[in-house]
């Protein structure tokens, strides 16, 4: 029994052994990798290093293109912080290649022990112990490398997206750029893309159903890489004019949009799609949709599956390259809701902005007004695109880009550990929210009441009735609340606690005394009746000590 156990202890020390060079290698390999990265980045750093100090001797604020000193400024500053964040990235590079070391390091002692020691306790010790260190290292190399990538990326919008200088220089050449493209660019005489069937585009240009127009291809990959994060993207642009807008849609064919703002971009798009001869979806298609979202109405609860089918039989009406072009469209306004938190259009906003373009509400081709019942078809038409919108990893599965649905689900966690801390329940939530607009609104009016008050001014002909009162009817009104303070001032001091004989007698005094003074003083002079005069300070000691009065017994206290 002895020499089994003997023998599967030899056993599985040489398997520890066999492995021991594997792990060796996977190590070696990892500090190979994070030395040539660690050599790539120093040769970045000392490119920008030196391309930084070029534009400093070089002052390229005298180079036509900059309008003023500090604009050259804030380039250099920004070619500096991207050089010094390049910097900070290797010293971590540095960092975990100096750990990697260590762990080569222990794992060639691990290697000799296993040639020099023959006890087998010692050794399956010492390599559980550094197995188990290994199972933690391994992971936190690569979790160090990402967090030095991430740490980089962070800094570097937050230093360019709060960047209020640069972003106006490069809006102003933009701008620029953008008026000279819509200026000199000459269209053709014969433009396809105007006012014309999806088909007949695709026809011309020798294109099959499943593939895009090339010019509405290009504008769809370019939305989509550069326009996702663009403030109100598909809204009415403030970058160009109507006009402007009108022009770039008559000469899509000959224009590059890359030289063009996004948001531009995307109006041109979205007129394309409403001067359709057909648009997207036809007008059979549109009436069977809100046929059916009718009827889903009435009744008491309709599923998701319920309003899918419904979609799915409507694209199965519909031609197959309005078909390629809805789904093109779908992904791109997927990327864009998963980016809410930036460009604050959700799939009800874009539903909004895009509905009445890929919709028909009307029979009429050419018709540009909406009468009552067609404003009333755009709200139904609003839920269905808002449906398709939030539904569309399910109705094309196959088309979802991963990394889109990722930022989804980090976004809604995110919203959802915010709404929840703290609360259980969505009334609370909103109780809440309520409460602190409430809260804000109180105190704007109470600073706006207080900054508002004014001073009534009293009419000229009551303000004389008020001075000539009698002087006999004022002092009849001071003597009544003079009489009236005097009694109550007299009741609480009699009834006081412990008081003396003595103490009362002085009381009494004193009451007389204030009276007679006050006689005088109504007699000689008005005060205002609203301010009574002050009480006369007590003469006498009020504290709770034995006195005695050895005359008590005459004295008469009413």
């Amino acid at each position: 029994m002895k020499k089994r156990s003997h023998e599967k202890v030899i056993k599985s020390v040489e398997m520890k052994k066999q492995e021991l060079p594997k792990i060796l290698s996977f190590w070696e390999k990892q500090k190979l990798f994070l030395f040539n990265l660690n050599q790539k980045l120093s040769d970045v750093c000392d490119i920008v290093k030196s391309h930084c100090s070029f534009l400093e001797e070089s002052q390229i604020h005298q180079i036509t293109g900059f309008t003023k000193k500090c604009h050259s400024e804030h380039i250099l500053e920004a070619i500096s912080f991207i050089g010094s964040s390049f910097d900070i990235l290797k010293q971590e590079i540095i960092c975990s290649n100096n750990k990697t070391d260590e762990i080569i390091n222990e794992l060639k002692n691990m290697k000799k022990l296993f040639y020099s020691s023959k006890n087998s306790e010692t050794l399956t010790s010492t390599y559980y112990n550094l197995n188990e260190r290994i199972k933690w290292e391994t992971p936190l190399l690569f979790s160090n490398i990402f967090h030095a990538f991430q740490t980089l990326f962070s800094t570097g919008d937050l230093f360019f997206s709060c960047n209020d200088t640069l972003t106006m220089i490069i809006e102003q050449a933009q701008k620029a750029k953008q008026n000279y493209v819509i200026k000199n660019v000459e269209p053709k005489p014969n433009v396809l893309y105007c006012g014309t069937k999806l088909k007949e585009i695709l026809e011309s240009e020798g294109r099959p159903y499943y593939q895009l127009p090339r010019i509405i291809e290009n504008i769809l990959i370019y939305l989509y890489n550069k326009g996702c994060t663009t403030h109100g993207i598909f809204r009415e642009t403030t970058n160009a004019s109507i006009r402007d807008v009108e022009e770039i849609y008559h000469r899509m064919g000959v224009t590059d949009f890359e030289d063009l703002p996004p948001d531009v971009v995307a109006n041109v798009f979205k007129k394309f799609l409403r001067e359709m001869k057909e648009k997207v979806f036809p007008y059979e298609v549109s009436m069977y949709l809100l046929k059916e979202w009718q009827k889903g109405r009435a009744k008491t609860r309709t599923t998701a599956a319920e309003k899918r089918k419904v979609v799915l039989e409507g694209l199965k009406m519909m031609p197959p390259e309005n078909v390629t072009l809805l789904r093109s469209i779908l992904k791109l306004c997927s990327k864009i809701d998963s980016m809410s938190d930036i460009n604050a259009m959700t799939n009800k906003n874009l539903a909004v902005c895009l509905a009445p373009t890929l919709m028909t509400v009307s029979e009429d081709v050419n018709s540009k007004t909406l009468d009552l019942k067609s404003g009333g078809e755009i709200v139904g038409c609003i839920e269905v695109i808002t449906f398709i919108l939030v539904d569309y990893p399910h109705i094309y599965p196959n088309d979802v880009d991963v990394n889109v649905t990722r930022r989804s689900r980090r976004m809604s966690q995110r919203l959802a550990t915010c709404l929840a801390e703290g609360m259980n329940e969505e009334e609370e939530i909103y109780k809440g929210i309520e409460q602190i607009k409430k809260g804000t609104q109180e105190e704007s009016d109470i600073v706006e009441s207080r900054e508002e008050i004014v001073r009534p001014l009293i009419p000229k002909p009551l303000l004389d009735d008020i001075r000539m009162v009698p002087p006999m009817l004022k002092e009849t009104k001071q003597n009544e609340v003079n009489k009236e303070n005097e009694t109550s001032l007299l009741k609480k001091r009699c009834f006081a606690v412990n008081l003396t004989q003595q103490d009362k007698i002085e009381l009494l005094e004193d009451n007389s005394t204030s009276h007679e003074k006050d006689s005088e003083n109504n007699c000689t002079a008005n005060y205002d009746i609203s301010h009574p005069p002050p009480v006369p300070p007590r003469r006498g000691n009020l504290k709770q000590k034995p006195l005695v009065c050895p005359n008590s017994s005459n004295v008469n206290i009413n």
